[in-house]
């Protein structure tokens, strides 16, 4: 309940500055929303986010196909399936030199 309080119930949906949210005792939605890039992709170059969103899109789907219960009955699928998409979201934020991707981080 407290989460809802704080994030529909005493929130800020419109402010000018900081200032006005400071003085909500709930989620300042504007400032959130205007430091969005921030939050989700941290200080990750602006020109590579894509694969950082394509990296989370497949781990989504990975997630997401665990709560079917059709597909957590495929045993012999589950490992190839798993390690793939952990090593797909890795080759994609960090970049594989030999396809022309530049580095974005050095590991």
């Amino acid at each position: 309940m407290a989460l809802i309080r704080w994030a529909v119930l005493t929130a800020t949906a419109s402010a000018d500055s900081a200032d006005t949210c400071r003085l909500s005792a709930g989620a300042c939605w504007p400032i959130l929303l205007n430091h969005l890039n921030l939050l989700l992709f941290g200080t990750y170059p602006a020109e590579l986010r894509w694969r950082a969103a394509a990296a989370l899109l497949a781990l989504g789907v990975g997630v997401a196909t665990l709560l079917f219960s059709a597909t957590r009955r495929w045993r012999w699928w589950r490992c190839p399936r798993t390690c793939s998409r952990f090593a797909l979201a890795f080759v994609l934020v960090v970049g594989p030199p030999p396809l022309g991707c530049r580095r974005s981080i050095s590991i």
